[in-house]
């Protein structure tokens, strides 16, 4: 699936949500979710800027704390309602960790699918 599917089965489904899910050094799944309306294509090519690592043990300092995630299409799911009987659909994708405020940037050293990918 590439970045246009994922737009355009987040529109077509009604998805309401989506959580960025990434794994910290330990294993540990974390999410950043976003309500779907603020995801576009530009999210899939710049990524979001919206983690502090500093909050994440063993990922930075406060100091330089600033990280991207970057969405992969291809990892896109729809989640099932089971735990939300409602008319609400969520969905998840995984997303590669860069550091700094550009993917330009290096992929960050401790993102545990960056170094599976190596």
């Amino acid at each position: 699936m590439n970045s246009d599917q994922v737009l355009q089965t987040i529109q077509n489904e009604k998805i309401s949500f989506v959580d960025f899910w990434f794994v910290d050094i330990f294993g540990e799944l974390h999410n950043v979710g976003m309500p779907s309306y603020a995801i576009d294509k530009d999210s899939f090519v710049n990524g979001l800027e919206k983690l502090d690592a500093s909050s994440i043990v063993g990922f930075k300092s406060v100091n330089h704390s600033d990280m991207i995630l970057l969405p992969d299409p291809n990892s896109f799911k729809i989640l099932p309602n089971d735990y939300d009987p409602g008319n609400r659909k969520n969905a998840r994708i995984f997303c590669d960790l860069y550091d700094g405020s550009t993917r330009k940037e290096s992929r960050f050293n401790r993102d545990s699918r960056g170094i599976a990918h190596k």
